[in-house]
């Protein structure tokens, strides 16, 4: 798993990155925005110091182009660290999404980390996600109890790629 440490200036540029006040099919509501832009500043920092070819574009169907590759990057605010048994999602939305990978990214609610436990391309994630119904209640594990707010498609970050394998 990487560990981005945030500056004030990626903050700056995420606070910049977006100009409108909700995501069509945000399950939060638009109140994730600022972080689900900083988890993309993450992701394009981590990128270009790897020397990847990268155009940030950010369209509907992704975020950005990395090597020829689309890259949806989804972003869960979080006040821990990932640990086993966190998962990632995507909502039933944006199954129509044209991505090829999505990358996954933890942000801390204080804004002063992001964790990116790794990608998946987007056929592979759907094939080994479950799929969950709004009203749906979560009857094991981390957490039990918990009743899904919209329809999506969850999966234990442990079954993702690294990062750093990405080409």
């Amino acid at each position: 798993m990487i560990i981005f440490n945030v500056t004030q200036d990626h903050l700056d540029q995420a606070l910049a990155r977006y100009d409108f006040q909700k995501l069509n099919g945000s399950i939060t509501g638009g109140e994730g925005n600022l972080s689900g832009a900083l988890g993309e500043i993450a992701v394009l920092e981590i990128m270009r110091s790897r020397n990847n070819i990268i155009s940030d574009v950010s369209t509907y169907d992704y975020d950005m182009i990395i090597n020829g590759k689309t890259i949806d990057v989804k972003s869960k605010r979080a006040n821990y660290p990932p640990k086993p048994g966190y998962k990632v999602a995507v909502s039933s939305w944006n199954t129509k999404q044209r991505c090829d990978y999505y990358v996954f990214t933890f942000v801390m609610n204080d804004m002063s980390k992001v964790y990116i436990p790794g990608y998946l391309d987007k056929d592979s994630y759907y094939k080994k996600a479950l799929f969950f119904k709004k009203g749906d209640v979560v009857v094991e594990g981390l957490n039990k109890g918990w009743s899904f707010s919209a329809d999506c498609y969850i999966l234990n970050f442990t079954e993702l790629k690294p990062l750093h394998i990405f080409k």
